[in-house]
Protein backbone atom coordinates (compact mmCIF):
# COMPACT_ATOMS: atom_id res chain seq x y z
CA UNK A 1 0.00 0.00 0.00
CA UNK A 2 1.16 3.21 -0.37
CA UNK A 3 1.45 6.03 1.19
CA UNK A 4 -0.94 8.28 0.01
CA UNK A 5 -3.47 4.88 -0.24
CA UNK A 6 -2.37 4.52 3.83
CA UNK A 7 -3.66 8.54 4.37
CA UNK A 8 -6.87 8.54 2.51
CA UNK A 9 -7.53 4.92 4.33
CA UNK A 10 -6.70 6.48 7.91
CA UNK A 11 -8.90 9.80 7.20
CA UNK A 12 -11.54 7.55 5.64
CA UNK A 13 -11.95 4.43 8.47
CA UNK A 14 -9.45 5.27 11.34
CA UNK A 15 -10.88 5.70 14.53
CA UNK A 16 -8.13 7.49 15.66
CA UNK A 17 -6.84 9.50 13.16
CA UNK A 18 -4.10 11.40 15.06
CA UNK A 19 -2.84 8.25 16.67
CA UNK A 20 -2.75 6.75 13.34
CA UNK A 21 -0.65 9.66 11.78
CA UNK A 22 1.59 9.42 14.74
CA UNK A 23 2.56 6.17 13.91
CA UNK A 24 3.03 6.94 10.69
CA UNK A 25 5.19 9.37 11.70
CA UNK A 26 7.47 7.21 13.64
CA UNK A 27 7.80 5.33 10.77
CA UNK A 28 9.64 7.71 9.25
CA UNK A 29 11.27 8.71 11.74
CA UNK A 30 13.01 5.32 12.28
CA UNK A 31 14.35 6.24 8.24
CA UNK A 32 11.42 5.48 5.71
CA UNK A 33 11.84 6.98 2.47
CA UNK A 34 10.20 10.51 2.86
CA UNK A 35 10.05 11.36 -0.97
CA UNK A 36 6.40 9.42 -0.43
CA UNK A 37 5.11 12.65 1.29
CA UNK A 38 5.67 14.60 -1.51
CA UNK A 39 3.05 12.96 -3.09
CA UNK A 40 0.37 13.86 -0.31
CA UNK A 41 1.70 17.12 -0.41
CA UNK A 42 1.17 17.19 -4.12
CA UNK A 43 -2.10 15.89 -3.65
CA UNK A 44 -5.53 18.12 -5.19
CA UNK A 45 -7.33 16.81 -1.55
CA UNK A 46 -6.27 19.79 0.74
CA UNK A 47 -6.89 17.02 3.83
CA UNK A 48 -4.44 14.77 2.11
CA UNK A 49 -1.71 18.04 1.77
CA UNK A 50 -2.72 19.39 5.54
CA UNK A 51 -1.69 15.25 6.62
CA UNK A 52 1.79 15.55 4.40
CA UNK A 53 2.32 18.79 5.59
CA UNK A 54 1.45 17.76 9.66
CA UNK A 55 4.30 14.87 9.20
CA UNK A 56 6.61 16.97 8.00
CA UNK A 57 6.44 19.68 11.11
CA UNK A 58 6.74 15.90 13.37
CA UNK A 59 10.12 15.00 11.64
CA UNK A 60 13.98 16.23 11.64
CA UNK A 61 14.69 19.01 9.01
CA UNK A 62 17.38 16.48 7.71
CA UNK A 63 14.59 14.12 6.91
CA UNK A 64 13.45 16.75 4.25
CA UNK A 65 15.83 19.09 3.70
CA UNK A 66 15.94 18.57 -0.29
CA UNK A 67 14.81 21.21 -2.71
CA UNK A 68 12.43 18.78 -4.07
CA UNK A 69 10.99 19.47 -0.80
CA UNK A 70 11.69 23.70 -0.86
CA UNK A 71 9.98 24.23 -3.93
CA UNK A 72 6.72 22.80 -2.86
CA UNK A 73 6.79 24.51 0.47
CA UNK A 74 7.22 27.43 -1.31
CA UNK A 75 4.61 27.70 -3.26
CA UNK A 76 2.05 26.00 0.04
CA UNK A 77 3.26 29.23 1.83
CA UNK A 78 0.61 30.99 -0.62
CA UNK A 79 -1.85 28.64 -0.63
CA UNK A 80 -5.89 29.94 0.12
CA UNK A 81 -6.06 27.61 3.36
CA UNK A 82 -4.49 29.26 6.23
CA UNK A 83 -4.17 26.22 7.52
CA UNK A 84 -1.74 24.69 4.54
CA UNK A 85 0.19 28.24 4.97
CA UNK A 86 0.88 28.04 8.58
CA UNK A 87 2.39 23.99 8.52
CA UNK A 88 4.01 24.85 5.08
CA UNK A 89 5.62 27.75 6.31
CA UNK A 90 6.47 25.65 10.09
CA UNK A 91 8.56 23.13 7.90
CA UNK A 92 9.99 25.30 5.20
CA UNK A 93 11.57 28.04 7.71
CA UNK A 94 13.30 25.49 9.59
CA UNK A 95 14.90 24.91 6.11
CA UNK A 96 16.25 28.69 5.22
CA UNK A 97 19.41 30.08 5.81
CA UNK A 98 18.37 32.76 8.50
CA UNK A 99 20.31 35.33 7.03
CA UNK A 100 19.41 35.69 3.83
CA UNK A 101 16.86 38.83 3.01
CA UNK A 102 14.84 36.44 0.91
CA UNK A 103 14.36 34.54 4.47
CA UNK A 104 13.60 37.99 5.90
CA UNK A 105 11.33 38.94 3.15
CA UNK A 106 9.59 35.87 3.67
CA UNK A 107 9.03 36.11 7.47
CA UNK A 108 7.72 39.33 7.04
CA UNK A 109 5.30 38.83 4.39
CA UNK A 110 3.94 35.95 6.54
CA UNK A 111 3.43 38.28 9.65
CA UNK A 112 0.85 40.12 7.12
CA UNK A 113 -1.49 37.21 6.37
CA UNK A 114 -4.57 37.41 7.43
CA UNK A 115 -4.86 34.76 9.67
CA UNK A 116 -3.69 35.42 12.84
CA UNK A 117 -1.99 32.09 13.54
CA UNK A 118 -0.29 32.27 10.25
CA UNK A 119 0.64 36.19 11.21
CA UNK A 120 1.91 34.33 14.74
CA UNK A 121 4.60 32.11 13.24
CA UNK A 122 5.69 34.89 10.79
CA UNK A 123 6.36 36.92 13.56
CA UNK A 124 8.19 34.00 15.62
CA UNK A 125 10.35 33.44 12.69
CA UNK A 126 11.43 37.09 12.16
CA UNK A 127 12.54 36.67 16.29
CA UNK A 128 14.70 34.06 15.32
CA UNK A 129 15.84 36.15 12.59
CA UNK A 130 16.89 39.13 14.94
CA UNK A 131 18.37 37.54 17.77
CA UNK A 132 21.33 36.28 14.98
CA UNK A 133 22.17 39.56 14.04
CA UNK A 134 22.06 40.62 17.19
Amino acid sequence: MTLLEEVCQILSHSADVDQEMNNLADRFRSGKDTSEILLLIDSDDNRIVEQGLWLLNELPTDCYDTSHFKQRLCKLVDDSSPLLRWYSFGALFPLLDRKLQSTYELAVKITRDENEGVRMSGEAALKQIRELSS
